[in-house]
């Protein structure tokens, strides 16, 4: 592992928007919220020894990583990649965060900015295929899966949300409006389309998305600081990148040593914050009534799930 004076290092850690919870040394990760223990609850295998893997929605590069350390032969990561340091789900993704990931770990993975409709263009399949919580941002789900399905080799890995709706295939509207998903397909949906695919079997596995969040959470903090407090450009520099304007709280992704990684911001010194306090669902916490029923009433609506398609 590097270590504090490593230039690629501090490049890293220099990036404000990480989905990705990446560990780089003992004490040091890239700070995101989806950590890498996501490997096991999406319920992908213990070793890819021997399989080439498509990462489809590959973000930050996290699970790329964790295939070729599970001994995949070859391993692609597709998003819709950008130069902009941009962090949300209908956006476009920094590409710079996945090829500092495989330079710092010297991997040979290859990332591509692609759209998942377009995986034809890699003219090649791939063993095991991955996508995780992609199809809902989609206005025709049944051609990403037609796509994902002409590269899938053995298996596709799927993550999405379900809707509850009984009976026949369907699509559940679910679009409010812009920056948020448009379908949920439920279960019927799902195994007539992936049977029509040429995927033989099909399993389905719910993800108890309340404790995935409890456990998120509990590795965050809120925050508050005074307005103008230095932000720095990553923890081992003095370089004030700019000053905060608000005295509202924050949501701390990580801390190290005596920063603290502010989301979308950067990083703070210990000593200018103001306050913290705990960052889970709870009733002791009644800043977080409203988003506890939000969850609720969504997992009521929709539940996540693992869906494996094998040929």
């Amino acid at each position: 592992m590097k270590n504090e004076n490593d230039s690629l290092l501090i490049e890293i850690l220099s990036k404000t928007n990480w989905r990705h919870k990446i560990k780089l040394s003992n004490d040091i990760y890239t700070p995101g919220y989806c950590a890498e223990n996501e490997w096991e609850l999406c319920q992908l295998p213990k070793s890819l020894k021997g399989l080439s893997f498509l990462d489809v929605a590959s973000n930050d590069g996290m699970y790329s990583y964790i295939a070729e350390k599970k001994g995949a032969t070859k391993v692609v990561g597709v998003d819709i990649y950008g130069n902009d340091e941009i962090l949300h789900m209908t956006d476009s993704w920094d590409i710079s965060k996945p090829k500092l990931i495989k330079e710092y770990f010297n991997l040979s993975a290859d990332f591509h900015s692609l759209s998942v409709m377009h995986l034809s263009e890699l003219k090649q399949k791939f063993d095991y295929v991955l996508c995780s919580n992609l199809l809902a941002w989609l206005t025709d789900p049944f051609a990403a899966l037609k796509s994902m399905s002409d590269v899938t080799n053995k298996v596709l890995h799927l993550r999405e949300d379900i809707s509850t709706l009984k009976g026949k295939p369907a699509l559940e509207l679910v679009h409010k409006g812009d920056g948020s998903c448009y379908y949920n397909p439920n279960k019927e949906y799902f195994i007539q389309v992936l049977t029509q695919l040429g995927f033989k079997k099909i399993e389905f596995s719910v993800i108890n998305e309340r404790n995935l969040l409890i456990e998120r959470l509990s590795k965050q903090c809120l925050v508050n600081f005074e307005i103008g407090t230095p932000i720095y450009l990553n923890p081992f520099t003095m370089q004030e990148v700019s000053k905060t304007d608000s005295t509202k709280l924050h949501i701390c992704l990580f801390i190290y040593k005596d920063y603290y990684f502010i989301e979308r911001l950067g990083w703070v010194k210990k000593e200018n914050i103001k306050t913290q306090q705990p960052f889970v669902l709870g009733r002791r916490y009644p800043y977080l009534t409203a988003f506890n029923k939000i969850m609720k009433n969504k997992l009521n609506l929709e539940k996540n799930y693992v869906i494996k398609a094998t040929r």
